[in-house]
């Protein structure tokens, strides 16, 4: 997503963080339907799932029917319950 693609970033008043937060989850969706990578590290992603930029659910379905062996690191304080229970291993 480039250099310092974060939502932690500093941003202008013309950027919305949700839309680039957004972005970031498609972006990362892509790469878990072609297989691209074996490990991904969603560093810090429970804030944009608790802070309702990112649809929990879908978050959940899409880890849950990934293809192949695909593993995904999520972190991050106060992780949405549904994100865990039940357990989408």
């Amino acid at each position: 997503m480039g250099t310092g693609w974060s939502w932690t970033r500093a941003f202008s008043a013309e950027t919305d963080p949700a839309e680039v937060a957004r972005e970031g989850w498609r972006h990362i969706r892509e790469l878990l339907a072609e297989e691209a990578l074996d490990f991904y590290l969603l560093d810090e992603f429970c804030y944009p799932l608790t802070w309702g930029w990112i649809d929990v659910d879908e978050v959940v379905a899409t880890l849950r029917d990934r293809p192949g062996v695909q593993h995904v690191v999520i972190t991050g304080r106060n992780a949405p319950r549904s994100l865990s229970t039940p357990p989408i291993w």
